[in-house]
């Protein structure tokens, strides 16, 4: 690897790392290959593996004959990432953010502009250079539009630009979901806002500005992909994508130009949202990834894991001949083309064949696909509907459907929640019962899901596949521990309404111990959950407490006589 420049960043940006990790400038070296030429902040921490995995992704891996630039993102695993905690702006980040837009610990987003350039003067004739930017932040619509200034800027005036722009970031306000942001950047500044979780999903928020403020961009999403973009060639597969998505079934999306198909695996993902989607993806890959092998086995060896991978090398054609789902795109697929009517193609065989083009898949989808999103998005291009209105059109359709899709998971873990009479004080706060697929599957039966969806199918088959999924085994996990919290504050709150006096007169000392536990057991919770616990229940809670303290002998209340929130 090239030598880093010596900087003292350490010492200047503390903030940086809330937005950017760092910025890469990565060159390609005749005896070496692609290199790290330059990094910045010098401090921030990349692994070898890190690295190596930075320089390989950040070149077209492609026979295409590119020239000009290119700017797309990929993922990088991060060597230790699972044991390594949020720093405080990120963790609070995460705990009120979209769950679909968490900061996965295990991975970097890296944002690449790579340009390819005639150059006699060099030895291969050619100027092949990238900058990368890497952060732990999934905002693939804001850092395209930081990389599209940021980059070009940089091939004109050099590592200069890179330092002041992290200077700008450094002082930038933190990531924080729901609050509006105005960024200063390279003398403009980039107005935004972070969705909450508590957002209603596919409503947008007003950002307070008129369009035409003179140096100012807004940017209405953070993080989602142009959908009609990336997909409008693939209208009439896009209610099978969505169940395959949904079920977390690989695919693999082969094309001649890593911007597309980076962007067309993004808007995949997004599909389903606001599910978050939990298996594994890489908008990019290439041969040389440190996870290959993980991802590409003989014929017949294992089945393909659970991941969707955006490739440019042909010599993915025949390594992935084994994957159930594969989307071909065309040579010319920066071209916009409106297609309506396609099939999918059920004969794999044909995948190796550069004139067969679209989606190669022999499942059939639990669902109808029905006609009217295409019908729809057809007589917009009849009448010259923008694409960003397209987009919407698009966007909310899926988010419908996946709101119908959940909507009776949601009603019957509704139904089985404990309810108030089955909470007492006295004893440990009661939780959701664990789910039962055959129970849940007898109100899915019993309910009118084509009215409540639009939409015809076995909904029944849809649900018992989504069930062994680790989509819906997290989202199973994320509202067992809502309910769990939930019914610890009602909980919380019995205790506090309640008078002990008269009942602990008759206790003996040993259960009189065991419900100072208790109490002390639920003022821990209150104190790790402020946001959700009243101030003046705590209060009375606490009370209770020293009071309970003095049913018992004098040794104990000593020994129980300390901040019960310790």
């Amino acid at each position: 690897m090239a030598l880093e420049e010596m900087d003292n960043s350490s010492n200047r940006l503390k903030n940086l790392g809330n937005w950017i990790h760092c910025i890469c400038v990565i060159t390609f070296d005749l005896e070496v290959g692609q290199s790290l030429e330059f990094k910045y902040p010098s401090h921030a921490v990349l692994s070898k593996e890190e690295i190596l995995s930075a320089c390989y992704l950040a070149f077209p891996d492609s026979n295409s004959g590119f020239l000009g630039d290119a700017l797309f993102h990929f993922r990088i695993r991060r060597v230790g990432g699972k044991d390594e905690s949020p720093n405080v702006v990120h963790a609070k980040y995460n705990s009120t953010c979209p769950y679909a837009m968490e900061i996965d610990s295990e991975f970097f987003y890296a944002f690449a502009f790579f340009r390819q350039v005639k150059d006699s003067s060099l030895p291969r004739g050619y100027f092949q250079k990238s900058v990368v930017l890497i952060t732990a932040l999934p905002f693939i619509n804001f850092y395209r539009h930081i990389m599209r200034s940021l980059a070009p800027a940089y091939f004109s005036t050099g590592i200069p630009l890179i330092e002041a722009v992290c200077q700008e970031v450094e002082h930038w306000e933190d990531p924080i979901p729901g609050a509006i942001l105005s960024l200063p950047f390279m003398g403009s500044v980039v107005k935004l806002r972070i969705p909450t979780r508590s957002d209603l999903a596919g409503s947008k928020e007003e950002l307070g500005l008129h369009a035409g403020d003179k140096n100012c961009f807004i940017l209405p999403s953070v993080h989602e992909p142009e959908l009609f973009d990336c997909l409008s060639t693939y209208i009439s597969h896009l209610h099978l994508l969505w169940e395959l998505v949904l079920l977390g079934e690989p695919i693999v999306v082969m094309g001649p130009f890593p911007d597309v198909v980076s962007s067309i695996v993004q808007a995949l993902v997004s599909l389903i949202w606001p599910l978050r989607y939990c298996c594994d993806f890489r908008p990019y890959f290439t041969v040389q990834d440190g996870d290959f092998k993980e991802f590409v086995h003989p014929k017949g060896a294992a089945a393909p894991p659970n991941v969707i991978l955006g490739t440019t090398n042909p010599f993915f054609i025949k390594a992935l001949e084994n994957w159930p789902h594969v989307l071909r795109l065309p040579k010319d697929s920066k071209k916009k083309i409106f297609r309506r009517n396609s099939k999918v193609r059920r004969n794999l065989a044909q995948m190796t064949n550069e004139e067969k083009i679209g989606l190669f898949s022999k499942y059939k989808g639990h669902l109808a696909k029905g006609n009217a999103l295409a019908k729809r998005l057809a007589k917009g291009m009849q009448c010259n509907r923008p694409n960003e209105a397209q987009t919407l059109i698009i966007r909310r359709y899926f988010v419908d459907l996946t709101q119908s899709f959940l909507l009776p998971l949601e009603q019957y873990l509704t139904n089985t929640m404990p309810s108030a009479k089955d909470i007492s004080p006295w004893k440990e706060p009661p939780r959701l019962p664990k789910f039962d697929l055959d129970d849940f599957i007898k109100v899915v039966e019993s309910a009118d899901m084509h009215k409540m969806a639009g939409i015809k199918g076995d909904w029944v088959g849809l649900y018992r596949s989504f069930h062994e999924t680790k989509n819906c085994q997290l989202w199973l996990q994320r509202r067992q521990l809502e309910a769990d919290i939930k019914l610890k504050v009602l909980h919380f709150e019995a205790i506090a309404k309640s008078s002990f006096t008269s009942t602990l007169c008759t206790k003996v000392e040993v259960e009189i111990v065991d419900f100072i536990l208790k109490l002390r057991e639920a003022l821990k919770f209150a104190n790790s959950h402020a946001d959700v616990v009243d101030d003046a229940l705590r209060h009375r809670v606490e009370e209770h407490y020293r009071n309970a303290i003095g049913f018992v002998r004098e040794d104990l209340r000593l020994l129980f006589d300390q901040q019960p929130s310790s």
